[in-house]
Protein backbone atom coordinates (compact mmCIF):
# COMPACT_ATOMS: atom_id res chain seq x y z
CA UNK A 1 0.00 0.00 0.00
CA UNK A 2 3.00 2.59 0.84
CA UNK A 3 4.62 1.71 -2.45
CA UNK A 4 1.32 2.51 -4.57
CA UNK A 5 1.16 5.85 -2.42
CA UNK A 6 4.42 6.83 -2.82
CA UNK A 7 4.44 8.07 -6.61
CA UNK A 8 1.54 10.21 -5.77
CA UNK A 9 3.55 12.06 -2.81
CA UNK A 10 6.18 12.57 -5.32
CA UNK A 11 3.76 14.50 -7.39
CA UNK A 12 2.00 16.09 -5.05
CA UNK A 13 5.29 17.79 -3.46
CA UNK A 14 6.68 18.55 -6.88
CA UNK A 15 3.13 20.53 -7.69
CA UNK A 16 3.72 22.32 -4.75
CA UNK A 17 7.31 23.57 -5.07
CA UNK A 18 6.19 24.99 -8.12
CA UNK A 19 2.91 26.98 -6.99
CA UNK A 20 5.55 28.47 -4.21
CA UNK A 21 7.90 29.27 -6.85
CA UNK A 22 5.41 30.67 -8.63
CA UNK A 23 3.77 32.67 -5.56
CA UNK A 24 7.69 33.73 -4.95
CA UNK A 25 7.89 35.13 -8.55
CA UNK A 26 5.44 36.98 -8.80
CA UNK A 27 4.89 38.70 -5.33
CA UNK A 28 7.95 41.43 -6.10
CA UNK A 29 6.66 42.40 -9.20
CA UNK A 30 3.15 43.16 -7.84
CA UNK A 31 4.62 44.86 -4.81
CA UNK A 32 6.60 46.56 -7.06
CA UNK A 33 3.51 47.37 -9.39
CA UNK A 34 1.59 48.41 -6.18
CA UNK A 35 4.61 50.57 -4.99
CA UNK A 36 4.92 52.56 -8.20
CA UNK A 37 1.02 53.07 -8.34
CA UNK A 38 1.02 54.70 -4.64
CA UNK A 39 4.10 56.80 -5.20
CA UNK A 40 3.15 60.73 -4.86
CA UNK A 41 3.01 62.93 -7.90
CA UNK A 42 1.39 66.01 -8.56
CA UNK A 43 2.31 69.92 -7.54
CA UNK A 44 2.32 69.93 -4.05
CA UNK A 45 5.21 67.20 -4.28
CA UNK A 46 8.45 68.51 -3.42
CA UNK A 47 10.99 68.10 -5.50
CA UNK A 48 9.27 66.66 -7.62
CA UNK A 49 10.85 62.79 -8.68
CA UNK A 50 12.49 63.29 -11.86
CA UNK A 51 10.69 61.50 -14.91
CA UNK A 52 13.73 59.28 -15.26
CA UNK A 53 12.91 57.68 -11.31
CA UNK A 54 11.04 54.71 -11.20
CA UNK A 55 10.94 52.35 -8.91
CA UNK A 56 13.57 50.30 -10.43
CA UNK A 57 16.62 53.47 -11.56
CA UNK A 58 16.26 53.96 -7.58
CA UNK A 59 17.12 50.79 -6.78
CA UNK A 60 19.96 50.26 -9.46
CA UNK A 61 23.17 51.43 -7.29
CA UNK A 62 21.78 49.53 -4.30
CA UNK A 63 21.32 46.61 -6.51
CA UNK A 64 25.09 47.20 -8.19
CA UNK A 65 26.72 47.17 -4.84
CA UNK A 66 24.85 43.72 -3.63
CA UNK A 67 25.73 42.30 -6.65
CA UNK A 68 29.37 43.54 -5.89
CA UNK A 69 28.88 42.35 -2.43
CA UNK A 70 27.97 38.60 -3.77
CA UNK A 71 31.37 38.48 -6.12
CA UNK A 72 34.81 37.52 -4.44
CA UNK A 73 37.54 40.34 -4.62
CA UNK A 74 40.42 38.94 -7.28
CA UNK A 75 43.01 37.44 -5.27
CA UNK A 76 46.04 37.45 -8.10
CA UNK A 77 48.17 34.13 -8.47
CA UNK A 78 51.91 35.15 -8.02
CA UNK A 79 54.06 33.16 -10.79
CA UNK A 80 55.51 30.05 -9.75
CA UNK A 81 59.38 31.24 -9.24
CA UNK A 82 57.79 33.85 -7.08
CA UNK A 83 58.55 34.00 -3.23
CA UNK A 84 55.55 34.50 -1.55
CA UNK A 85 55.77 36.41 1.94
CA UNK A 86 53.21 34.35 4.20
CA UNK A 87 50.46 35.80 4.91
CA UNK A 88 51.54 38.96 3.23
CA UNK A 89 48.94 40.81 1.10
CA UNK A 90 48.75 43.95 -1.20
CA UNK A 91 45.38 45.04 -0.95
CA UNK A 92 44.33 47.39 -3.81
CA UNK A 93 40.92 49.78 -3.76
CA UNK A 94 38.69 50.61 -6.20
CA UNK A 95 39.18 54.61 -7.72
CA UNK A 96 36.13 55.35 -6.68
CA UNK A 97 36.66 54.90 -2.59
CA UNK A 98 37.48 58.37 -1.03
CA UNK A 99 40.37 58.87 1.61
CA UNK A 100 37.79 58.79 4.47
CA UNK A 101 36.65 55.16 3.28
CA UNK A 102 40.49 54.36 2.44
CA UNK A 103 41.50 55.19 6.15
CA UNK A 104 38.65 53.46 8.03
CA UNK A 105 39.14 50.49 6.01
CA UNK A 106 42.58 50.72 7.20
CA UNK A 107 42.52 51.34 10.96
CA UNK A 108 39.89 48.62 11.59
CA UNK A 109 41.39 45.46 9.44
CA UNK A 110 45.02 46.37 9.17
CA UNK A 111 46.12 49.43 12.06
CA UNK A 112 49.72 48.33 11.24
CA UNK A 113 49.57 47.80 7.36
CA UNK A 114 51.60 49.96 4.92
CA UNK A 115 49.69 52.68 3.00
CA UNK A 116 50.58 53.02 -0.84
CA UNK A 117 48.78 55.85 -2.22
CA UNK A 118 49.02 58.84 -4.78
CA UNK A 119 45.66 60.41 -4.76
CA UNK A 120 43.06 58.64 -6.08
CA UNK A 121 44.90 56.91 -8.61
CA UNK A 122 45.90 55.06 -6.39
CA UNK A 123 44.79 53.67 -3.13
CA UNK A 124 46.70 50.42 -1.54
CA UNK A 125 47.29 48.63 1.77
CA UNK A 126 50.48 45.90 2.55
CA UNK A 127 49.00 44.12 5.16
CA UNK A 128 49.62 41.06 7.39
CA UNK A 129 45.64 38.79 7.14
CA UNK A 130 45.34 35.41 8.19
CA UNK A 131 43.27 32.71 6.14
CA UNK A 132 40.31 33.72 8.22
CA UNK A 133 40.71 37.39 8.02
CA UNK A 134 41.70 37.41 4.50
CA UNK A 135 38.55 35.61 3.73
CA UNK A 136 36.31 38.29 5.04
CA UNK A 137 38.31 41.19 3.56
CA UNK A 138 37.51 39.21 -0.64
CA UNK A 139 34.09 39.97 0.48
CA UNK A 140 34.80 43.60 -0.21
CA UNK A 141 34.36 43.94 -3.77
CA UNK A 142 32.59 46.97 -3.16
CA UNK A 143 35.85 48.63 -2.19
CA UNK A 144 38.27 46.98 -2.86
CA UNK A 145 39.96 46.13 -6.89
CA UNK A 146 42.05 43.12 -6.24
CA UNK A 147 44.02 41.54 -3.88
CA UNK A 148 47.75 40.22 -4.82
CA UNK A 149 50.54 38.58 -2.38
CA UNK A 150 53.41 40.28 -1.40
CA UNK A 151 56.82 39.13 -2.78
CA UNK A 152 60.26 39.06 -2.13
CA UNK A 153 62.27 41.39 -4.57
CA UNK A 154 66.07 41.25 -4.41
CA UNK A 155 68.94 42.75 -6.27
CA UNK A 156 70.10 41.54 -9.43
CA UNK A 157 71.99 38.72 -8.26
CA UNK A 158 75.24 40.87 -8.34
CA UNK A 159 78.46 38.17 -7.82
CA UNK A 160 82.02 39.63 -7.19
CA UNK A 161 84.01 39.45 -10.29
CA UNK A 162 86.74 36.90 -10.27
CA UNK A 163 87.51 35.90 -13.75
CA UNK A 164 90.65 37.09 -14.96
CA UNK A 165 89.48 38.65 -18.58
CA UNK A 166 91.87 40.30 -21.23
CA UNK A 167 91.16 43.99 -21.49
CA UNK A 168 90.15 44.91 -25.18
CA UNK A 169 92.28 47.86 -25.05
CA UNK A 170 94.15 49.98 -27.67
CA UNK A 171 98.00 51.39 -26.70
CA UNK A 172 98.56 53.13 -24.23
CA UNK A 173 98.38 56.72 -24.30
CA UNK A 174 101.14 58.55 -23.31
CA UNK A 175 100.28 59.57 -19.15
CA UNK A 176 98.37 56.67 -18.95
CA UNK A 177 99.74 54.92 -16.03
CA UNK A 178 98.88 52.05 -14.95
CA UNK A 179 95.52 50.01 -15.45
CA UNK A 180 93.87 51.51 -11.84
CA UNK A 181 91.01 54.04 -12.73
CA UNK A 182 91.92 57.51 -12.51
CA UNK A 183 89.97 59.94 -11.13
CA UNK A 184 89.55 63.25 -13.32
CA UNK A 185 91.15 65.72 -11.02
CA UNK A 186 94.09 66.16 -12.26
CA UNK A 187 93.04 65.11 -15.74
CA UNK A 188 93.34 67.69 -18.69
CA UNK A 189 90.42 69.83 -19.71
CA UNK A 190 91.16 70.55 -23.11
CA UNK A 191 88.75 71.08 -26.31
CA UNK A 192 89.35 68.12 -28.21
CA UNK A 193 88.67 68.57 -32.03
CA UNK A 194 85.26 65.52 -33.09
CA UNK A 195 86.12 62.03 -33.40
CA UNK A 196 86.24 61.16 -36.90
CA UNK A 197 83.50 59.14 -36.27
CA UNK A 198 81.45 61.91 -35.61
CA UNK A 199 82.39 64.43 -37.98
CA UNK A 200 79.57 66.57 -37.63
CA UNK A 201 79.82 66.52 -34.20
CA UNK A 202 80.31 70.21 -32.62
CA UNK A 203 83.75 70.66 -30.22
CA UNK A 204 82.93 71.96 -26.72
CA UNK A 205 85.41 71.70 -23.63
CA UNK A 206 85.37 68.21 -22.12
CA UNK A 207 87.37 66.76 -19.40
CA UNK A 208 89.18 63.93 -20.43
CA UNK A 209 90.13 60.78 -17.87
CA UNK A 210 92.61 58.17 -18.06
CA UNK A 211 92.07 54.65 -17.50
CA UNK A 212 89.05 54.88 -16.75
CA UNK A 213 87.45 52.13 -15.70
CA UNK A 214 85.78 49.91 -18.38
CA UNK A 215 82.34 50.50 -18.67
CA UNK A 216 82.79 54.26 -19.23
CA UNK A 217 85.91 53.95 -21.26
CA UNK A 218 83.06 51.66 -23.73
CA UNK A 219 79.70 53.76 -23.88
CA UNK A 220 81.59 57.03 -24.89
CA UNK A 221 83.00 55.46 -28.20
CA UNK A 222 81.26 53.59 -30.94
CA UNK A 223 83.95 50.95 -31.92
CA UNK A 224 86.73 48.58 -30.21
CA UNK A 225 89.08 48.47 -29.19
CA UNK A 226 89.24 50.62 -25.96
CA UNK A 227 91.71 53.89 -26.18
CA UNK A 228 91.60 54.00 -22.03
CA UNK A 229 89.98 57.44 -21.93
CA UNK A 230 86.64 58.63 -20.69
CA UNK A 231 85.80 61.88 -22.32
CA UNK A 232 82.76 63.92 -20.57
CA UNK A 233 81.37 67.20 -19.29
CA UNK A 234 82.51 67.97 -15.97
CA UNK A 235 79.22 69.99 -15.53
CA UNK A 236 77.19 66.88 -16.48
CA UNK A 237 74.26 65.94 -14.73
CA UNK A 238 73.98 69.67 -12.78
CA UNK A 239 70.82 70.08 -11.14
CA UNK A 240 69.35 66.38 -11.57
CA UNK A 241 68.25 64.00 -9.04
CA UNK A 242 68.85 60.16 -9.36
CA UNK A 243 66.59 58.62 -7.02
CA UNK A 244 68.05 55.07 -6.48
CA UNK A 245 66.11 52.89 -4.99
CA UNK A 246 68.17 50.06 -3.42
CA UNK A 247 69.61 48.96 -0.45
CA UNK A 248 70.58 52.61 0.67
CA UNK A 249 73.71 54.79 -0.28
CA UNK A 250 77.04 55.39 2.00
CA UNK A 251 76.51 59.47 1.77
CA UNK A 252 79.62 60.25 2.92
CA UNK A 253 81.60 57.74 0.77
CA UNK A 254 84.03 59.61 -1.21
CA UNK A 255 83.12 59.49 -4.34
CA UNK A 256 79.84 61.59 -4.35
CA UNK A 257 81.28 64.83 -2.36
CA UNK A 258 77.95 66.69 -1.47
CA UNK A 259 76.15 65.18 -4.10
CA UNK A 260 74.74 62.21 -2.07
CA UNK A 261 71.71 62.57 0.16
CA UNK A 262 69.62 60.19 2.76
CA UNK A 263 65.95 59.46 0.83
CA UNK A 264 63.69 57.22 3.15
CA UNK A 265 64.08 54.04 4.61
CA UNK A 266 60.82 51.58 3.66
CA UNK A 267 63.03 48.66 4.79
CA UNK A 268 62.59 49.46 8.64
CA UNK A 269 60.63 51.86 10.30
CA UNK A 270 57.26 50.54 10.64
CA UNK A 271 53.83 51.19 8.50
CA UNK A 272 55.62 54.90 6.95
CA UNK A 273 59.18 54.04 7.26
CA UNK A 274 61.84 56.59 8.44
CA UNK A 275 63.96 59.37 7.40
CA UNK A 276 67.82 57.62 6.12
CA UNK A 277 68.28 55.11 3.94
CA UNK A 278 72.20 53.47 5.48
CA UNK A 279 73.00 51.05 2.96
CA UNK A 280 74.25 47.78 4.90
CA UNK A 281 74.78 45.66 1.96
CA UNK A 282 77.04 47.39 -0.55
CA UNK A 283 74.81 47.16 -3.91
CA UNK A 284 73.00 50.78 -3.68
CA UNK A 285 76.43 52.80 -2.99
CA UNK A 286 78.20 50.54 -6.16
CA UNK A 287 74.75 51.31 -8.09
CA UNK A 288 75.24 54.86 -7.48
CA UNK A 289 79.02 55.48 -7.79
CA UNK A 290 78.81 54.14 -11.37
CA UNK A 291 75.62 57.02 -12.24
CA UNK A 292 77.61 60.01 -10.43
CA UNK A 293 80.96 58.68 -8.80
CA UNK A 294 83.64 61.44 -9.19
CA UNK A 295 86.01 58.42 -10.33
CA UNK A 296 83.54 55.96 -11.26
CA UNK A 297 80.40 58.02 -12.64
CA UNK A 298 78.97 58.62 -16.14
CA UNK A 299 77.14 61.78 -14.80
CA UNK A 300 79.74 63.28 -12.25
CA UNK A 301 78.17 66.69 -11.19
CA UNK A 302 74.48 65.06 -10.51
CA UNK A 303 72.58 64.57 -6.96
CA UNK A 304 72.36 61.02 -5.94
CA UNK A 305 69.51 59.81 -3.43
CA UNK A 306 68.96 56.83 -1.48
CA UNK A 307 65.89 55.19 -1.12
CA UNK A 308 66.47 52.09 1.02
CA UNK A 309 63.58 49.24 -0.21
CA UNK A 310 66.51 46.54 0.42
CA UNK A 311 67.98 45.16 3.77
CA UNK A 312 71.40 43.76 4.32
CA UNK A 313 70.53 40.17 2.39
CA UNK A 314 69.78 42.36 -0.67
CA UNK A 315 66.20 41.46 -0.30
CA UNK A 316 63.17 42.84 0.39
CA UNK A 317 59.67 43.04 0.49
CA UNK A 318 57.71 43.97 -3.40
CA UNK A 319 55.47 46.40 -1.12
CA UNK A 320 58.81 48.42 -0.32
CA UNK A 321 59.47 48.63 -3.51
CA UNK A 322 56.29 50.32 -4.41
CA UNK A 323 55.77 52.50 -1.71
CA UNK A 324 59.59 53.93 -2.57
CA UNK A 325 58.12 54.52 -6.23
CA UNK A 326 55.29 56.71 -4.83
CA UNK A 327 57.21 58.40 -2.28
CA UNK A 328 59.63 59.84 -4.80
CA UNK A 329 56.41 60.53 -6.67
CA UNK A 330 55.50 63.07 -4.27
CA UNK A 331 59.16 64.43 -3.55
CA UNK A 332 59.01 65.12 -7.64
CA UNK A 333 55.99 66.62 -7.36
CA UNK A 334 56.60 69.07 -4.84
CA UNK A 335 59.36 70.88 -6.95
CA UNK A 336 58.27 72.84 -9.66
CA UNK A 337 60.79 72.11 -13.05
CA UNK A 338 62.42 68.99 -10.93
CA UNK A 339 64.34 67.08 -12.81
CA UNK A 340 63.86 63.32 -11.24
CA UNK A 341 65.10 59.70 -12.26
CA UNK A 342 64.43 56.34 -10.47
CA UNK A 343 66.73 53.86 -10.88
CA UNK A 344 65.80 50.44 -10.24
CA UNK A 345 68.68 48.00 -10.04
CA UNK A 346 66.60 45.31 -9.25
CA UNK A 347 63.61 43.32 -10.59
CA UNK A 348 60.72 41.23 -8.90
CA UNK A 349 58.44 38.20 -11.09
CA UNK A 350 55.09 40.22 -12.87
CA UNK A 351 53.71 42.53 -10.09
CA UNK A 352 50.89 44.64 -10.75
CA UNK A 353 50.89 47.02 -8.29
CA UNK A 354 55.11 47.60 -8.85
CA UNK A 355 53.63 48.52 -12.43
CA UNK A 356 50.63 50.58 -11.63
CA UNK A 357 53.12 52.85 -9.50
CA UNK A 358 56.05 52.97 -11.89
CA UNK A 359 53.06 53.98 -14.63
CA UNK A 360 52.13 56.70 -12.50
CA UNK A 361 55.96 58.19 -12.06
CA UNK A 362 56.34 57.86 -15.46
CA UNK A 363 53.18 60.52 -15.98
CA UNK A 364 54.37 62.87 -13.47
CA UNK A 365 57.43 63.49 -15.44
CA UNK A 366 59.76 60.89 -13.62
CA UNK A 367 62.49 59.18 -16.43
CA UNK A 368 62.44 55.72 -14.99
CA UNK A 369 65.63 52.90 -16.28
CA UNK A 370 65.32 49.26 -14.64
CA UNK A 371 67.92 46.24 -14.92
CA UNK A 372 66.32 43.46 -17.30
CA UNK A 373 67.35 40.84 -14.77
CA UNK A 374 69.98 38.12 -14.47
CA UNK A 375 67.95 34.75 -15.24
CA UNK A 376 68.81 34.51 -18.68
CA UNK A 377 64.84 34.33 -19.32
CA UNK A 378 62.46 36.35 -21.07
CA UNK A 379 62.93 40.08 -19.62
CA UNK A 380 59.17 40.77 -20.31
CA UNK A 381 58.13 38.08 -17.85
CA UNK A 382 59.89 40.47 -14.90
CA UNK A 383 58.51 43.75 -13.17
CA UNK A 384 58.82 46.89 -14.32
CA UNK A 385 60.66 45.87 -16.94
CA UNK A 386 58.02 44.47 -19.01
CA UNK A 387 56.08 47.67 -19.22
CA UNK A 388 56.67 48.56 -22.45
CA UNK A 389 57.66 52.56 -21.64
CA UNK A 390 60.47 51.45 -19.23
CA UNK A 391 63.81 52.16 -20.42
CA UNK A 392 65.30 48.23 -19.79
CA UNK A 393 68.79 47.24 -19.51
CA UNK A 394 70.84 44.24 -20.45
CA UNK A 395 74.20 43.26 -19.68
CA UNK A 396 77.24 43.07 -22.49
CA UNK A 397 80.71 42.04 -21.30
CA UNK A 398 83.99 43.74 -22.65
CA UNK A 399 83.85 41.91 -26.08
CA UNK A 400 79.91 43.25 -27.00
CA UNK A 401 78.52 39.59 -25.93
CA UNK A 402 75.52 39.58 -24.38
CA UNK A 403 76.70 38.58 -20.55
CA UNK A 404 75.69 34.69 -20.46
CA UNK A 405 73.41 35.84 -17.20
CA UNK A 406 71.74 39.03 -18.89
CA UNK A 407 67.73 38.65 -19.43
CA UNK A 408 66.81 39.08 -22.82
CA UNK A 409 64.10 39.08 -25.51
CA UNK A 410 61.59 42.05 -26.81
CA UNK A 411 61.43 44.00 -23.86
CA UNK A 412 65.09 44.77 -23.61
CA UNK A 413 65.74 48.18 -25.15
CA UNK A 414 69.34 48.70 -24.94
CA UNK A 415 72.37 46.92 -23.53
CA UNK A 416 75.34 48.53 -21.52
CA UNK A 417 78.72 47.29 -19.59
CA UNK A 418 77.58 44.81 -16.86
CA UNK A 419 80.38 42.34 -16.37
CA UNK A 420 83.42 43.16 -13.78
CA UNK A 421 82.41 46.88 -13.07
CA UNK A 422 84.44 48.57 -10.50
CA UNK A 423 82.75 50.94 -8.40
CA UNK A 424 82.36 52.43 -4.75
CA UNK A 425 81.55 50.01 -2.11
CA UNK A 426 80.50 50.55 1.32
CA UNK A 427 83.23 50.90 4.25
CA UNK A 428 84.53 52.87 7.16
CA UNK A 429 87.49 54.46 4.86
CA UNK A 430 85.18 55.76 2.56
CA UNK A 431 86.99 54.82 -0.23
CA UNK A 432 86.17 51.31 -0.71
CA UNK A 433 85.54 49.39 -4.11
CA UNK A 434 84.40 46.21 -5.74
CA UNK A 435 84.02 44.84 -8.95
CA UNK A 436 80.39 42.96 -9.59
CA UNK A 437 78.67 41.66 -12.55
CA UNK A 438 74.96 41.56 -13.29
CA UNK A 439 72.30 43.89 -15.11
CA UNK A 440 72.40 45.99 -11.73
CA UNK A 441 75.50 47.41 -12.89
CA UNK A 442 74.73 47.84 -16.70
CA UNK A 443 71.32 49.78 -15.92
CA UNK A 444 73.74 52.59 -13.82
CA UNK A 445 75.43 53.56 -17.16
CA UNK A 446 71.88 54.29 -18.86
CA UNK A 447 70.81 55.99 -15.51
CA UNK A 448 73.60 58.47 -15.48
CA UNK A 449 73.10 58.62 -19.28
CA UNK A 450 69.61 59.97 -18.96
CA UNK A 451 71.20 62.76 -16.58
CA UNK A 452 73.47 63.61 -18.70
CA UNK A 453 70.53 64.76 -21.29
CA UNK A 454 68.15 65.80 -18.53
CA UNK A 455 70.85 67.98 -17.11
CA UNK A 456 70.56 69.28 -20.75
CA UNK A 457 67.03 69.38 -21.45
CA UNK A 458 64.82 69.43 -18.60
CA UNK A 459 61.47 69.39 -20.85
CA UNK A 460 62.10 65.58 -21.78
CA UNK A 461 59.61 62.87 -20.18
CA UNK A 462 60.18 59.35 -20.73
CA UNK A 463 58.73 59.17 -24.20
CA UNK A 464 61.44 61.73 -25.64
CA UNK A 465 64.49 59.99 -23.10
CA UNK A 466 63.88 56.63 -24.10
CA UNK A 467 63.64 57.42 -28.03
CA UNK A 468 67.00 59.87 -27.73
CA UNK A 469 68.64 56.81 -25.81
CA UNK A 470 67.79 54.53 -28.99
CA UNK A 471 68.52 57.01 -31.34
CA UNK A 472 72.05 57.89 -29.80
CA UNK A 473 73.05 53.99 -29.59
CA UNK A 474 74.90 51.55 -31.92
CA UNK A 475 73.13 49.27 -33.84
CA UNK A 476 73.77 45.65 -34.63
CA UNK A 477 76.72 45.41 -32.46
CA UNK A 478 75.94 43.03 -29.17
CA UNK A 479 76.38 38.88 -30.19
CA UNK A 480 73.47 36.63 -29.35
CA UNK A 481 70.69 39.12 -28.04
CA UNK A 482 68.40 36.78 -28.09
CA UNK A 483 65.54 38.70 -29.62
CA UNK A 484 66.14 41.82 -27.98
CA UNK A 485 66.73 45.06 -29.67
CA UNK A 486 69.95 44.92 -30.57
CA UNK A 487 71.18 48.42 -28.97
CA UNK A 488 74.60 49.57 -27.49
CA UNK A 489 74.59 52.73 -25.16
CA UNK A 490 77.04 55.73 -26.79
CA UNK A 491 77.35 59.00 -24.92
CA UNK A 492 78.18 61.51 -27.42
CA UNK A 493 80.39 63.82 -25.36
CA UNK A 494 80.58 66.44 -28.14
CA UNK A 495 77.14 66.96 -27.98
Amino acid sequence: MARRTLPHVVVLLLLLAGVLRALEVAAPAESRDRRHAEMPTGPGIWPPPPASMTPDTVRTPLRATVSRLRELVPLLQAERNAVIIPDKYIIVFRSDVDDGLFGEFSARWAPDGRMITFGSRLRALAARLSPHLLARVRNRSDIIEYIEHDLVVSIEAPVPDRRILPPLLGPKRPGGGGDAPNGPASAPRVPPPPRAEDPGAKTRDVTIQLNPTWGLDRVDQRQLPLDRRYYFDAEGGRGVDVYVLDTGIQHDHREFGTRARAGWNFHRGGSLGKPGSYDDNGHGTHCAGTIAGITFGIAKAANVVGVKVLGASGAGAMSNVAAGITWVTKEHRKVPGARSIISLSLGSPGSNIIDNAVKIAIEEGIILVAAAGNENRDSCFVSPARIPSVITVGAVDRADHRASFSNHGKCVDIFAPGVSITSAWIGNSRTNTRALSGTSMACPHVSGAAALMLAQDASMDQVRMKQALLDRSVPDLVTDPRGSGNRMLFINPFE
